[in-house]
């Protein structure tokens, strides 16, 4: 749950995420409207209720680059996450691949992480993705034979002519 709009704003994040723990320790609930608005003027607003889960860094690399809900991180990973759902809800592949290549990088430049953290939780994030990837996210579902058989009969031009 996200909207992407363009408003010319300055900038920055709306104030610190409001969020409570799910029972699996990982996932966090917003339960605030929280936004991040680009240098372009482009504001990404997570909604009340989305469910985040730090960034798709596997939780076995929080070691090399740290738990993105701790400190200052925790704002670009909320955003992150959001724009992430947007993305596998739509099957857009594209938008998936700018959060981590163009947004989150300049997410953590805003919070003025050093090029390190940018450098390696941005690869954090890509290793994320191969996994969202790998674990078949992206991948179209498959086609409901009821509800096609259902068009067919309704549509008799989609029917064989014999």
């Amino acid at each position: 749950m996200v909207t992407i709009k363009h408003t010319g704003a300055d900038q920055g994040f709306s104030e610190n995420p409001v969020v409570g723990w799910c029972d699996n320790d990982r996932d966090v609930i917003l339960k605030e409207d929280f936004s991040y608005t680009t240098k372009s003027g482009i504001t990404y607003t997570g909604k009340i209720g989305s469910k985040v889960n730090g960034a798709n860094i596997p939780r076995f690399f929080y070691r090399i680059f740290g738990s993105p809900y701790i400190g200052k991180h925790k704002r670009p990973s909320v955003i992150h996450d959001v724009v992430c759902q947007k993305a596998f809800k739509e099957y857009n592949y594209e938008l998936r691949r700018n959060a981590d290549e163009w947004l989150w990088p300049e997410m953590l430049e805003f919070i003025k992480a050093n090029k390190f953290q940018i450098k390696s939780k941005t690869l954090g994030v890509r290793i994320g993705r191969w996994f969202a990837w790998a674990k078949g996210d992206f991948k179209k579902p498959q086609k409901d034979p009821a509800n096609q058989s259902k068009q067919t009969q309704q549509d008799p031009s989609s029917s064989p002519k014999s």
